[in-house]
């Protein structure tokens, strides 16, 4: 019978014989999967963070079409940037929404929601969408500036379609 050999898988080394390492990794192989796995942190955190963001990004438009809708103008108005606040009065603003004949039926489509940094003068948010009111359709156009952490309305346009 011959001595198992130590080099051999699963052999026992001879008492008092020191035991072979395990097999090392390459170092290129941890690097890569370092990378991978950074890249991977990166994509989530991005995509995370733009989720987060655009998930609630219609609030002021909401809260402005729901104002209008059940006829409170007073707090649309209060959206208003003083800008626009000086370039059209609560009583004008409110005979022109009059005008729309608004009601319960409304529902708000947004197809577009973006926001965007400007150097200088903080995010602007533009939404956009559809106002279907009974047979009666509205093309929703809405612009946002940051003013500290609250977003004024600094534009906006309601139109018949």
């Amino acid at each position: 019978m011959q001595p198992p050999n130590p080099n051999q898988a699963g052999a026992q080394p001879y008492p008092g014989q020191p035991t072979p390492p395990p097999a090392a990794k390459s170092k290129t192989t941890k690097i890569v999967l370092l990378i991978v796995g950074a890249i991977v942190v990166v994509i989530v955190a991005l995509v995370l963070s733009i989720v987060l963001t655009l998930r609630n990004n219609t609030a002021e438009g909401d809260d402005f079409i729901n104002a209008l809708v059940s006829g409170d103008t007073a707090t649309a108005y209060d959206q208003f940037s003083p800008a626009l606040q000086d370039a059209q009065s609560e009583y004008t603003f409110a005979v022109g929404v009059a005008t729309l004949e608004l009601d319960s039926s409304c529902e708000m489509k947004w197809t577009t929601n973006a926001v965007e940094a400007r150097a200088g003068a903080g995010k602007t948010k533009e939404l956009g969408g559809s106002l279907t009111c009974n047979s009666d359709t509205y093309d929703v156009e809405l612009l946002y500036l940051e003013e500290g952490d609250v977003y004024q309305l600094i534009s906006y346009q309601i139109m018949p379609l």
